[in-house]
């Protein structure tokens, strides 16, 4: 080894009030230091071994791996102890639970290499234990959207190494997440984690770990380490940190599927070669391995069968994310647990988990209503998502969720039970214990994501409009704005119209000299598909826009002189926008998306075909791919209907069938609204006779008994896939 290179890796080790010093002896390369207020001398020897004198104590280690890994330096014993005590209490005791052994599915790609198949997490196990050549970093990129689970699946592999650690066991996995959407650098991060685990380690001896093969690092929501500027600062951290793990670093990547795969850490880490990257999209179980879990987890055959004819277990479900599966399955039980659970997954879910909550609020003696309750609860809620946000952190204190129950709920109750709620509050249902103590954070990203959303619908609707910090200083990610997106359409249209005119209203204002015109407008565009009251365009310009998602058949909006850098337009019909001026950078986009003819070229496509991403960089290829799109949208030389009103409310139907399963046929709702067109008859005629038209009243769902309406195999019908005979005959149905 280097000299310099031993003298500096072991100074990091040093007390910093101490010079390193190297010298030459009859045994070989010594260096000498202070550690811990004790002299030092560790001597290289001729054949790799390594002699280690700490005062009067003389220690032989094998290896200069074997000096790093003991306990005055690394202390890997002592870090796999803290690994397994900070572990959720499912991997504590057998493992992984059968809440717990949902499958995860997936495959290890390689460059030039086929999966070599066996269950996912063995197969991550193998590859990260030995990459191949000692040479180069390697990186493991695991992608996929959010409650798929990948956290779950980094605390599995955390769990295995920490559990067998020992003499030639496999390196330990560090497991770093995010802890806000504000990054100020990864070694923060890094000071953070290892700070949570009450460690001697420091962040700047975790490299020379890495480097040495003895410790591996996993980024945990990579995709949410934004600042102010954009994610630069988040891949030159990560640059910088490749740079010190150069040897025998691994590194694991964990994010959202439409910003982080293999090919973009490619493009964006050159240090890296193209065959020492490996990718894993993570997909959700199939219908036939939910229903074999729920069953195995003592779900009777009759609710499994209730859930799989409301059409929650079918491919492409919200529901068969595993995280969501477990609450379905502790919510299933109870009659109120199966409420709603058809449209809206994530809010229907995150409801009959408030639910569960009420008896034992009610236990308090609180003197309320359970319709009061409930609503508290849920305000409640929404004050500990913006304090996080605001506060640019992903978990709470204890003092801070008092003083916020007190704020909510103290006009409504007296003293005694004011006094009975404050010490329940930190173990209220949806907020899990944090690494720090007396912190708490909620169960999964996509709930904290979902009171947000009506944090912020609540403040930019209300009559004293309020744009909180978060707004004013974070970026909105894509994770967030489709959350949104579903809790404004569940929305009543009078809040949502008067979000809608008040957010104009900031913009025209411009009164912001900070990040609030941009999120504002990304949340304006992610509430474009809601039904428009006055047909008046939506106007966005002159902003900067990180992430932009837009979902459903959009309302009309022009978007001028704006620089969108990721622009998610899955399944989205975007005719009815303007692109004035526009830059986009990236697009991501489905056979589903409709485009209109001034749709701005980005610089890098990527196609969502069933799960499986392919990018585009070449600028003639992606424009021939956009063409072919914008003709298709204008006019399908087999499509009959193309651009008639039939087509368009079909289309309609289709988009929000996709989003949320089932419509309900009631005057208030917004997506029963689509069944008051006068189309609709002709248009429901033609769907029954081809067998594509699904109706019943036995939907379980709140208030009065409705009408629910489906659209079978919506996706497909509104690709116009005419190599089907039902569809087909549907479309030769309606235009005669």
């Amino acid at each position: 080894m280097d000299h310099t290179r031993l003298a500096d890796e072991l100074g990091r080790f040093a007390d910093l009030d101490w010079p390193v010093t190297q010298s030459t002896t009859d045994k070989g390369l010594a260096i000498s230091f202070r550690q811990r207020g004790h002299d030092v001398r560790v001597t290289v020897l001729d054949g790799g071994s390594v002699l280690e004198r700490r005062g009067d104590i003389e220690s032989t280690f094998n290896s200069y791996r074997g000096l790093l890994a003991s306990e005055p330096f690394g202390d890997l014993r002592q870090l796999a102890r803290m690994q397994l005590a900070l572990l959720p209490t499912t991997f504590k005791t057998s493992g992984l639970s059968a809440l717990d052994s949902i499958p995860i599915t997936g495959d290890l790609s390689v460059e030039s290499a086929t999966s070599p198949g066996g269950p996912l997490l063995d197969q991550i196990d193998d590859w990260t234990a030995s990459p191949g050549a000692s040479d180069d970093i390697h990186a493991l990129v695991i992608d996929g959207p959010a409650g798929i689970g990948k956290t779950h699946l980094i605390r599995s592999l955390v769990h295995r190494r920490a559990s067998a650690f020992g003499p030639a066991s496999r390196p330990l996995l560090l497991h770093v997440q995010s802890q806000g959407r504000q990054l100020t650098t990864l070694p923060d991060l890094l000071a953070r984690t290892l700070q949570s685990m009450r460690l001697l380690l420091t962040y700047d001896q975790v490299p020379i770990l890495v480097r040495h093969g003895l410790v591996q690092v996993a980024i945990d929501g990579f995709d949410e380490l934004a600042d102010p500027n954009g994610y630069e600062t988040a891949w030159r951290s990560l640059r910088d940190l490749l740079e010190e793990i150069r040897g025998h670093g691994v590194l694991v990547l964990a994010g959202r599927d439409t910003f982080i795969d293999a090919d973009s850490v490619r493009r964006a880490l050159p240090i890296l070669s193209a065959t020492a990257v490996a990718s894993i999209h993570l997909r959700p179980p199939t219908t036939l391995e939910a229903s074999a879990w729920l069953l195995r987890t003592g779900l009777s055959e009759a609710k499994r069968a209730a859930l799989e004819s409301a059409r929650l277990l079918e491919p492409g479900s919200y529901a068969l994310r595993p995280f969501f599966l477990r609450q379905i399955r502790e919510v299933a039980d109870s009659t109120e647990g199966m409420t709603l659970l058809t449209t809206f997954p994530l809010g229907t879910l995150v409801t009959a988990m408030v639910q569960r909550e009420l008896p034992i609020a009610k236990s308090l003696g609180l003197g309320i209503s359970e319709e009061l309750l409930e609503s508290l609860l849920g305000a409640l809620f929404q004050e500990f998502a913006r304090e996080m946000a605001d506060s640019e952190s992903d978990s709470i204190d204890t003092p801070s969720m008092q003083l916020i129950a007190e704020i909510v709920f103290g006009p409504y109750i007296q003293e005694d039970a004011l006094r009975a709620l404050r010490n329940r509050v930190k173990s209220i249902a949806l907020l899990d214990a944090d690494s720090v103590p007396e912190r708490r954070r909620f169960v999964h990203s996509e709930v904290q994501s979902y009171f947000l959303s009506r944090a912020y619908l609540q403040l930019l609707s209300g009559n004293q409009v309020e744009v909180s910090r978060s707004m004013r200083r974070s970026i909105l990610g894509s994770e967030l704005l489709e959350t949104f997106h579903d809790v404004n359409r569940a929305a009543k249209p009078t809040l949502t119209e008067t979000f809608r005119h008040n957010a104009m209203e900031l913009l025209n204002g411009r009164r912001y000299d900070d990040r609030s015109p941009a999120n504002i407008s990304a949340l304006l565009l992610a509430s474009l598909d809601a039904s428009q009251t006055d047909g008046n365009p939506i106007i966005v310009e002159d902003v900067a826009l990180d992430e932009c998602l837009l979902r459903g058949t959009t309302g009309p909006a022009i978007i001028r002189r704006t620089t969108i850098s990721k622009l998610d337009a899955r399944s989205a019909d975007l005719s009815e926008i303007a692109f004035e001026g526009t830059t986009v950078v990236s697009l991501v986009a489905d056979a589903a998306t409709r485009f209109p003819n001034d749709v701005p070229l980005p610089q890098i496509l990527t196609v969502d075909a069933d799960g499986h991403q392919r990018t585009m960089f070449v600028p003639g290829e992606i424009r021939d791919w956009l063409t072919r799109e914008s003709q298709r949208t204008a006019l399908d030389s087999q499509d009959p209907l193309a651009g008639s009103a039939t087509r368009r409310l079909l289309d309609k139907i289709c988009r929000t069938i996709l989003r949320q399963t089932w419509i309900r046929d009631i005057e208030d709702d917004r997506a029963g609204k689509l069944l008051r067109d006068s189309h609709w008859p002709a248009l429901r005629t033609a769907l029954d006779r081809n067998g594509l038209l699904e109706e019943r009243t036995d939907v379980p769902a709140g208030g009065h008994r409705s009408r629910f309406v489906r659209v079978r195999r919506a996706r497909d019908v509104l690709n116009a896939d005419f190599r089907d005979t039902a569809i087909a005959e549907l479309y030769r149905d309606l235009a005669d």
